[in-house]
Formats: C-alpha cells, sequence, structure tokens
C-alpha cells in the first residue's frame, strides 16, 4: 500500500516547521518586547523598532540554520546523522 500525502510522516512534518514558525516569530516579538520595555524604562521611543531589528535578523539567522540543516538531512538520505560523524569505528 502506497504512503498517503496525508500520512503520519506529513503531520510530523508539518509539526515541525510549524514548531519552526512559533519559535521564529517569538523570537521577533520577545526582542520587540524587550525594546519596548527598555524605552518604557529609559523614557526613549526607538529601541522597540531596534528591537524589532534585532528580532528579526535572529529569527531570520535561526531559519537559516534549521533549513540548512534540514538540506542537509535530506541530501544524506534522511539519515539524521551529522556529515562529519560516522558510526563505523
Amino acid at each position: 500500500m502506497a504512503s498517503s500525502p496525508n500520512g503520519p510522516k506529513a503531520w510530523a512534518t508539518a509539526v515541525q516547521w510549524l514548531s519552526v514558525a512559533t519559535t521564529v516569530a517569538g523570537v521577533i516579538l520577545a526582542f520587540g518586547w524587550l525594546g519596548h520595555w527598555l524605552d518604557q524604562r529609559l523614557g526613549t521611543r526607538f529601541l522597540v523598532v531596534v528591537g524589532f531589528l534585532l528580532g528579526l535578523v535572529s529569527g531570520m539567522g535561526y531559519l537559516l540554520a534549521v533549513l540548512q540543516q534540514s538540506s542537509l538531512k535530506q541530501r544524506d538520505g534522511g539519515s539524521g546523522e551529522d556529515p562529519g560523524e560516522s558510526s563505523q569505528g
């Protein structure tokens, strides 16, 4: 029987990418909130923008790292091992 495109593996992949998207959004919002909090404490008005920009850069950096790791796993046949590691002694 052929694997359905909506099977368990597809759901696992969807949940994995949803987790990545949620993490990216959380990083952006957390840095934005930190900037807003600092603006309130210091009486400034620009740190919220700086916070969101830092969050955007950090979030995109995380996303790129995850995409690179995913690409390496696909290229290596999905073994899950790091390319530099060997199971042979």
